[in-house]
């Protein structure tokens, strides 16, 4: 990809050696696994690369749905937590939202789209884990509205959110099916694009 540049590659979980399981969650659950050093690996040359550009706001998208995106995202913000960081995780695939069940957070309680529709505040929606993150989720179903997402709704959020944390993932959509992944990503400083390798 022209001008696109490579900050790190993360294995598929089936080709680690020792026995983790669930890959969102390595960091927490398997500390000295391969997938675990791979995304240590990842979060040294990501953290280079937004502190020189001065990025505190960061969207992650898939290219194609199952990209690894949520894991990706999840294991950076518990990297980021556990070096002394505050950070808050947003979800905001509000087409297929995960990072509750990640978190074992209740995927029905109000969140992200609740706020964009106006019927809660982030203060109030705002979920911290023992690790000291703080998740955003995309919220209830009826209020999961992801054409919202297009306008300067997020850009509020994260505005709201900015003054209590030093920086802010958003797990967004795969923007080969999401078109509003295009939208978020003029909202936020900077954007990763996770990929299947060999694979799209």
């Amino acid at each position: 990809m022209p001008g696109a540049r490579l900050l790190g590659v993360i294995p598929d979980i089936k080709d680690d050696p020792t026995d983790a399981s669930r890959p969102e969650s390595v960091i927490r659950d398997f500390p000295a696994s391969v997938l675990a050093e791979s995304h240590r690996q990842f979060a040294a040359a990501f953290r280079r690369v937004r502190e020189d550009s001065e990025a505190s706001t960061v969207l992650f998208v898939g290219g194609m749905p199952g990209a690894g995106t949520t894991s990706v995202v999840a294991n950076l913000a518990a990297i980021a937590a556990a070096a002394g960081r505050r950070v808050a995780l947003i979800d905001g695939n509000l087409r297929r939202p995960r990072v509750a069940e990640v978190f074992g957070l209740d995927p029905s309680e109000a969140g992200l789209g609740d706020v964009i529709m106006g019927e809660a505040r982030v203060a109030d929606v705002v979920n911290t884990t023992p690790e000291g993150i703080k998740v955003l989720t995309a919220g209830t179903q009826k209020n999961r509205h992801f054409e919202r997402l297009d306008s300067e709704n997020l850009r509020k959020v994260i505005r709201d959110l900015g003054d209590s944390v030093d920086v802010i993932f958003v797990d967004g959509p795969p923007v080969v099916v999401a078109s509003e992944a295009m939208g978020m990503a003029d909202q936020v400083d900077a954007t990763v694009l996770v990929i299947r390798a060999y694979s799209e």
